[in-house]
C-alpha cells in the first residue's frame, strides 16, 4: 500500500449510490430498461407524429412531400441519440461509483487487517495456500510475510494433528 492512510480519511462522508445498496438492480437490467425506454419512445414518435402531420397537411399533401417523413425519421433518430446518450451516461456514472465505493471498501479492510497485532489474520485460496498475512499473525507465529505467502495452510500442523 501507499504510504500509511488513516481509516478516517479513508472513509468518506457520502451516501451509497443507488447501485450500491442491497437488492440494487445489475446493470443488465439497467441495459434493459434503456433498450425498453428506447422501443417505447420510438413507437410511440412514430405513430402519434403520423397522427399530426396528417391532421396538420391533410394525407394527400403528406404524400406529395415525402422529405417531411425523411425530416420526421431524423428528427427521431436527434432525439433518441441524445436520449440514450444522457441514459448510458448515468448508467456508466452508476458502474464507475460503484467501482470506486468497492475500493474504498477493500481499501478500509485492507488498513484494519494491517494494523490488527492480537490476532493472526490470513487468508487462503482455494487450493489451502496462504495468500495474505497480518502483524498479529507474524507476531503471534513468528514467520515473516515472506515465509508463509504461498505455504499450504498444513504448515500450521504438526503431522500428529494432519493424522
Amino acid at each position: 500500500m501507499r504510504g500509511r492512510e488513516r481509516a478516517s480519511d479513508v472513509q468518506k462522508d457520502r451516501p451509497l449510490h443507488p447501485q450500491m445498496r442491497l437488492g440494487a438492480r445489475p446493470p443488465r437490467r439497467a441495459a434493459l430498461r434503456i433498450a425498453a425506454a428506447y422501443a417505447v419512445i420510438g413507437l410511440v414518435y412514430i405513430r402519434f407524429s403520423d397522427v399530426v402531420l396528417t391532421a396538420v397537411m391533410g394525407e394527400a399533401t403528406l404524400r406529395r412531400y415525402a422529405w417531411v417523413q425523411t425530416a420526421k425519421g431524423w428528427a427521431f433518430i436527434l432525439v433518441t441519440a441524445v436520449l440514450l446518450y444522457f441514459w448510458i451516461r448515468r448508467t456508466f456514472t452508476a458502474v464507475r461509483t460503484s467501482a470506486e465505493a468497492r475500493r474504498d471498501t477493500e481499501r478500509r479492510t485492507q488498513l484494519l487487517v494491517e494494523r490488527v497485532r492480537d490476532y493472526a489474520i490470513f487468508t487462503l485460496d482455494p487450493t489451502g495456500k496462504v495468500t495474505s498475512w497480518n502483524r498479529g499473525a507474524q507476531q503471534i507465529t513468528d514467520w515473516a510475510e515472506g515465509e508463509i505467502v504461498g505455504q499450504h495452510v498444513s504448515v500450521f500442523y504438526t503431522q500428529d494433528d494432519v493424522a
